[in-house]
Protein backbone atom coordinates (compact mmCIF):
# COMPACT_ATOMS: atom_id res chain seq x y z
CA UNK A 1 0.00 0.00 0.00
CA UNK A 2 0.88 3.65 -0.56
CA UNK A 3 2.18 5.76 2.27
CA UNK A 4 -0.12 9.18 1.93
CA UNK A 5 2.45 12.14 1.74
CA UNK A 6 1.15 15.01 3.27
CA UNK A 7 2.56 18.10 3.65
CA UNK A 8 3.52 20.14 6.93
CA UNK A 9 5.80 22.88 7.43
CA UNK A 10 8.85 22.54 4.71
CA UNK A 11 8.65 18.51 4.95
CA UNK A 12 6.52 15.93 3.11
CA UNK A 13 5.70 13.29 5.44
CA UNK A 14 4.35 10.13 4.33
CA UNK A 15 1.21 8.68 6.25
CA UNK A 16 -0.07 5.61 7.57
CA UNK A 17 -3.90 6.45 6.91
CA UNK A 18 -4.98 3.11 8.31
CA UNK A 19 -3.88 4.19 11.95
CA UNK A 20 -5.82 7.41 11.97
CA UNK A 21 -9.17 5.71 13.09
CA UNK A 22 -7.44 4.35 16.31
CA UNK A 23 -6.33 8.41 16.90
CA UNK A 24 -2.93 7.65 15.61
CA UNK A 25 -0.81 10.06 13.46
CA UNK A 26 1.63 7.91 12.15
CA UNK A 27 4.65 8.62 9.54
CA UNK A 28 7.77 8.31 7.77
CA UNK A 29 10.21 11.03 6.85
CA UNK A 30 12.58 10.91 3.53
CA UNK A 31 15.13 12.58 3.03
CA UNK A 32 14.64 15.60 1.89
CA UNK A 33 13.47 19.13 3.48
CA UNK A 34 16.14 19.46 6.09
CA UNK A 35 19.59 21.23 6.49
CA UNK A 36 22.19 18.58 6.39
CA UNK A 37 24.61 18.17 3.39
CA UNK A 38 26.73 15.80 1.42
CA UNK A 39 25.84 12.26 2.09
CA UNK A 40 23.48 13.29 4.85
CA UNK A 41 21.59 15.70 2.53
CA UNK A 42 19.28 16.93 3.73
CA UNK A 43 16.73 15.74 6.67
CA UNK A 44 19.51 13.22 8.30
CA UNK A 45 18.19 12.88 11.55
CA UNK A 46 20.52 10.44 13.22
CA UNK A 47 23.14 11.51 15.62
CA UNK A 48 25.67 9.25 15.22
CA UNK A 49 26.70 8.87 11.85
CA UNK A 50 29.33 11.26 11.66
CA UNK A 51 26.61 14.68 10.76
CA UNK A 52 26.96 17.80 11.99
CA UNK A 53 25.25 17.46 15.30
CA UNK A 54 23.63 21.09 15.03
CA UNK A 55 22.20 20.17 11.16
CA UNK A 56 21.10 16.76 12.75
CA UNK A 57 19.15 18.89 15.93
CA UNK A 58 17.67 21.27 13.69
CA UNK A 59 16.37 18.40 11.40
CA UNK A 60 14.89 16.67 14.45
CA UNK A 61 13.59 20.11 15.36
CA UNK A 62 11.37 20.07 11.98
CA UNK A 63 9.92 16.29 12.20
CA UNK A 64 8.98 17.69 15.74
CA UNK A 65 6.96 20.21 14.52
CA UNK A 66 5.80 17.75 11.63
CA UNK A 67 4.51 15.45 14.88
CA UNK A 68 3.17 18.56 16.98
CA UNK A 69 4.84 17.43 20.14
CA UNK A 70 8.82 16.87 20.95
CA UNK A 71 10.55 13.18 19.59
CA UNK A 72 11.08 10.77 22.17
CA UNK A 73 14.57 8.48 20.49
CA UNK A 74 16.17 5.34 21.90
CA UNK A 75 19.41 4.23 21.67
CA UNK A 76 18.90 1.11 19.38
CA UNK A 77 21.43 -1.31 19.60
CA UNK A 78 19.63 -4.26 17.46
CA UNK A 79 18.44 -6.34 20.71
CA UNK A 80 14.78 -7.42 21.14
CA UNK A 81 14.43 -5.04 24.80
CA UNK A 82 11.36 -2.38 24.78
CA UNK A 83 11.49 0.28 26.58
CA UNK A 84 8.55 2.71 28.40
CA UNK A 85 9.00 5.96 26.48
CA UNK A 86 8.73 7.63 29.82
CA UNK A 87 12.15 6.47 30.98
CA UNK A 88 15.05 8.33 30.61
CA UNK A 89 17.00 7.61 27.24
CA UNK A 90 18.77 4.14 27.34
CA UNK A 91 19.40 0.80 24.82
CA UNK A 92 16.51 -0.20 23.57
CA UNK A 93 14.94 -1.58 20.21
CA UNK A 94 11.07 -0.88 20.74
CA UNK A 95 9.46 2.18 22.51
CA UNK A 96 5.85 1.66 24.08
CA UNK A 97 3.25 4.51 25.82
CA UNK A 98 -0.25 4.63 27.02
CA UNK A 99 0.32 8.66 26.61
CA UNK A 100 1.00 11.23 23.70
CA UNK A 101 4.75 10.44 23.27
CA UNK A 102 5.71 11.55 20.00
CA UNK A 103 7.88 8.15 19.84
CA UNK A 104 10.97 7.85 16.79
CA UNK A 105 12.68 5.04 15.61
CA UNK A 106 15.37 5.64 12.96
CA UNK A 107 16.41 3.65 10.13
CA UNK A 108 18.29 3.12 7.04
CA UNK A 109 17.61 -0.10 5.26
CA UNK A 110 16.24 -2.12 8.68
CA UNK A 111 12.05 -2.52 8.67
CA UNK A 112 10.63 0.77 11.46
CA UNK A 113 6.81 -0.68 12.30
CA UNK A 114 4.09 0.89 14.44
CA UNK A 115 1.94 -0.80 16.69
CA UNK A 116 -1.46 0.44 17.92
CA UNK A 117 -4.83 -0.51 19.63
CA UNK A 118 -7.18 1.91 21.34
CA UNK A 119 -4.97 1.79 24.12
CA UNK A 120 -0.75 1.60 24.02
CA UNK A 121 1.23 2.48 20.94
CA UNK A 122 4.77 1.51 19.95
CA UNK A 123 7.34 1.76 17.50
CA UNK A 124 9.95 -1.08 16.70
CA UNK A 125 13.22 -1.32 14.88
CA UNK A 126 13.50 -4.47 13.12
CA UNK A 127 16.63 -5.55 11.53
CA UNK A 128 17.80 -9.08 10.83
CA UNK A 129 19.46 -9.03 14.46
CA UNK A 130 16.31 -7.89 16.05
CA UNK A 131 14.06 -10.30 13.85
CA UNK A 132 16.09 -13.32 14.83
CA UNK A 133 16.31 -11.56 18.84
CA UNK A 134 12.14 -12.01 18.26
CA UNK A 135 11.74 -8.18 19.04
CA UNK A 136 8.82 -7.67 17.67
CA UNK A 137 7.50 -10.69 19.65
CA UNK A 138 8.73 -8.79 22.78
CA UNK A 139 6.63 -5.73 21.42
CA UNK A 140 3.60 -7.41 20.64
CA UNK A 141 3.81 -8.75 24.18
CA UNK A 142 2.94 -5.24 26.15
CA UNK A 143 -0.52 -5.69 24.22
CA UNK A 144 -3.09 -6.67 26.19
CA UNK A 145 -4.65 -8.69 23.13
CA UNK A 146 -2.82 -8.61 19.72
CA UNK A 147 -5.57 -9.88 17.47
CA UNK A 148 -7.15 -6.43 18.46
CA UNK A 149 -3.53 -4.80 17.12
CA UNK A 150 -3.02 -2.65 14.05
CA UNK A 151 0.53 -2.37 12.51
CA UNK A 152 2.20 -0.53 10.10
CA UNK A 153 5.02 -1.25 8.36
CA UNK A 154 7.55 1.39 6.87
CA UNK A 155 10.15 1.63 3.91
CA UNK A 156 13.04 -1.09 3.79
CA UNK A 157 15.60 -2.95 2.26
CA UNK A 158 14.02 -5.29 -0.47
CA UNK A 159 15.09 -9.52 -1.03
CA UNK A 160 16.46 -7.92 -4.32
CA UNK A 161 19.24 -6.49 -2.98
CA UNK A 162 19.36 -7.92 0.46
CA UNK A 163 22.12 -10.26 0.15
CA UNK A 164 23.36 -12.43 3.36
CA UNK A 165 25.91 -14.71 4.41
CA UNK A 166 24.80 -18.73 5.95
CA UNK A 167 25.13 -17.37 9.07
CA UNK A 168 22.45 -14.75 8.76
CA UNK A 169 20.09 -17.27 6.74
CA UNK A 170 20.49 -20.08 9.45
CA UNK A 171 18.48 -17.74 11.16
CA UNK A 172 15.50 -17.54 9.25
CA UNK A 173 15.56 -21.12 7.71
CA UNK A 174 12.15 -22.07 8.85
CA UNK A 175 10.10 -18.96 8.01
CA UNK A 176 8.19 -19.22 5.00
CA UNK A 177 9.29 -17.55 1.75
CA UNK A 178 12.32 -15.40 3.57
CA UNK A 179 15.08 -17.01 1.77
CA UNK A 180 16.09 -17.03 -2.04
CA UNK A 181 19.01 -18.69 -3.50
CA UNK A 182 21.82 -16.53 -4.61
CA UNK A 183 25.30 -17.12 -5.72
CA UNK A 184 27.42 -19.84 -4.06
CA UNK A 185 26.64 -19.71 -0.12
CA UNK A 186 24.69 -16.32 -0.13
CA UNK A 187 21.03 -15.96 -0.38
CA UNK A 188 18.81 -12.92 -0.60
CA UNK A 189 16.37 -12.16 2.52
CA UNK A 190 13.25 -10.74 2.54
CA UNK A 191 12.88 -8.99 6.05
CA UNK A 192 9.05 -8.42 5.08
CA UNK A 193 8.30 -11.85 4.90
CA UNK A 194 9.92 -12.03 8.42
CA UNK A 195 8.05 -9.63 9.61
CA UNK A 196 4.61 -10.64 7.95
CA UNK A 197 5.48 -14.36 9.70
CA UNK A 198 6.46 -13.06 13.09
CA UNK A 199 3.08 -10.81 13.28
CA UNK A 200 1.39 -14.24 12.54
CA UNK A 201 2.66 -15.90 14.85
CA UNK A 202 1.86 -13.21 17.65
CA UNK A 203 -1.68 -13.26 16.78
CA UNK A 204 -1.99 -10.02 14.52
CA UNK A 205 -4.52 -10.67 11.41
CA UNK A 206 -2.80 -9.96 8.41
CA UNK A 207 -5.71 -7.70 7.53
CA UNK A 208 -4.29 -5.42 10.48
CA UNK A 209 -1.10 -5.08 8.87
CA UNK A 210 -0.28 -2.64 6.21
CA UNK A 211 3.04 -2.81 4.63
CA UNK A 212 3.97 0.55 2.42
CA UNK A 213 5.18 -0.44 -1.05
CA UNK A 214 8.32 1.91 -0.68
CA UNK A 215 12.12 0.15 -0.21
CA UNK A 216 15.40 1.63 0.45
CA UNK A 217 16.85 0.38 -2.64
CA UNK A 218 19.26 2.70 -3.75
CA UNK A 219 19.01 5.51 -1.41
CA UNK A 220 17.82 7.99 -3.70
CA UNK A 221 14.02 9.09 -1.83
CA UNK A 222 15.00 7.23 1.94
CA UNK A 223 18.82 6.72 3.17
CA UNK A 224 19.94 3.37 2.66
CA UNK A 225 23.04 2.40 4.49
CA UNK A 226 23.70 -0.39 1.79
CA UNK A 227 23.67 2.03 -1.16
CA UNK A 228 26.05 4.74 0.55
CA UNK A 229 28.10 4.61 3.25
CA UNK A 230 28.11 6.73 5.65
CA UNK A 231 24.58 7.90 5.41
CA UNK A 232 21.72 9.78 7.21
CA UNK A 233 18.73 7.77 8.91
CA UNK A 234 15.02 8.77 8.43
CA UNK A 235 12.04 8.08 10.45
CA UNK A 236 9.01 6.39 11.44
CA UNK A 237 7.09 8.82 14.22
CA UNK A 238 4.06 7.83 15.75
CA UNK A 239 1.66 9.92 18.47
CA UNK A 240 -1.98 9.31 19.35
CA UNK A 241 -3.57 12.57 18.55
CA UNK A 242 -7.28 11.34 19.52
CA UNK A 243 -8.62 9.45 22.27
Amino acid sequence: MSLTPEQRGPLTVHVFESLRELGVDAFVTDRFGGVSTGPYASLNLGDHVGDDPAAVEANRALVADAAGAPLVFMRQVHGAHVRDSQLPLGEADGLTTVGSDALCVLVADCVPLVVADSRRLSVVHAGWRGLAARVLHAALAQFDDPSRVYVGVGPAVSAETYQVGPEVAECFAEVPDALRPDDGDRSRLDLRAVVSHHLRESGVPDGQVTFAQHVTDGGEVFFSDRAARPCGRFALVARRVVR
